[in-house]
C-alpha cells in the first residue's frame, strides 16, 4: 500500500491506498503517533504534505523503513503550476488541485477547501493550476470579532440559526455563517464567468457544514487532498 499523510498544525490524516483506491482512512492522529500508526500497516511508499510543520526529523525516521516523498512545488506533478510564487503555494492546495484533476480530468474545476481558511483554486481541463483566492474561515471570523472589539463574545462551533438574529450571539452567527455562504456562492458565480462548464468540488472539514445550503451543483469529496497526494506519489513512481 501507499500512505498519503496530510499534516495540519497539531493533528494529521493518513489515507492508505491500493493503486488509486482509498481503502483505509485514519483521522485525528497526533503527529508524534505517525510512525507507530504506519508500522501497523503494510506500507511501502509514503507521501507527506505539511503546510506549517518541519517534517525533516520525521522524514529521517521514516526513510529507515519506507520510500518517502515530501511534497513541495519542486516535486514532479501531474499538473502544471501556472502560479507566480510557487514557493509560497500551500502543499494542501497543490494536492487538492491534483486530486481534482485526477478525479475530473478533462473538466475545468473549482476546488473549494473549507478549513481554517477557505481557499478557492482553479484547475483547467488540461491540467493547468491557475491560482485562486484565500479568505478567512468560520472560526477565524468569529475569533477576529472577539479579538478586535470590546464587547463581542468568543463563539465556537456555531450552528445555523434563523435570520434575522434576535440577540448578539445569533446576530454574530448569522453574519458569519450566512455571510460565508454568500461568499462561497458569489465566488462560484465569479469563477464560473472565467471558465465554461466549471465543475465545483468542495473539501475540507467544513465542507459538509455548507454542502446542503449551497444553491449551485457541487461535489463534496472530503478526502480530496489525500486522493491528490496519492496521485502525485503514483505519478512519481511511474516517472
Amino acid at each position: 500500500m501507499n500512505a498519503a499523510i496530510d499534516i495540519g498544525n497539531t493533528r494529521c490524516k493518513i489515507g492508505f491506498f491500493e493503486n488509486d483506491s482509498l481503502i483505509k482512512l485514519k483521522t485525528d492522529i497526533a503527529i508524534d503517533a505517525i510512525v507507530a500508526t504506519l508500522k501497523s500497516e503494510e506500507v511501502s511508499d509514503i507521501i507527506i504534505s505539511s503546510v506549517g510543520k518541519d517534517v525533516s526529523n520525521l522524514e529521517k525516521e521514516l526513510l529507515e523503513r519506507y520510500k518517502v516523498l515530501i511534497l513541495t512545488h519542486l516535486v514532479s506533478l501531474p499538473i502544471v503550476l501556472d502560479y507566480v510564487s510557487k514557493d509560497t503555494l500551500g502543499t494542501d492546495r497543490i494536492a487538492a488541485a491534483a486530486g481534482a484533476f485526477h478525479l475530473y480530468s478533462g473538466k475545468n474545476c473549482l476546488v473549494i477547501d473549507v478549513g481554517s481558511c477557505i481557499t478557492y483554486d482553479i484547475i483547467t481541463s488540461d491540467g493547468y493550476y491557475k491560482g485562486g483566492a484565500i479568505s478567512p474561515g468560520v472560526e477565524m471570523k468569529l475569533k477576529s470579532m472577539h479579538t478586535f472589539t470590546a464587547r463581542l463574545p468568543l463563539l465556537e462551533h456555531p450552528e445555523w440559526v434563523d435570520l434575522p438574529g434576535k440577540d448578539t450571539k445569533t446576530s454574530m452567527i448569522n453574519g458569519v455563517l450566512h455571510g460565508t455562504l454568500a461568499e462561497i456562492e458569489g465566488m462560484i458565480e465569479r469563477f464560473s464567468g472565467l471558465l465554461p462548464d466549471l465543475q465545483v468540488i468542495m473539501c475540507g472539514g467544513g465542507s459538509n457544514f455548507f454542502e446542503s445550503n449551497i444553491k449551485h451543483h457541487i461535489f463534496v469529496r472530503s478526502e480530496l487532498v489525500l486522493i491528490g497526494l496519492n496521485s502525485i506519489l503514483r505519478h512519481n513512481e511511474r516517472n
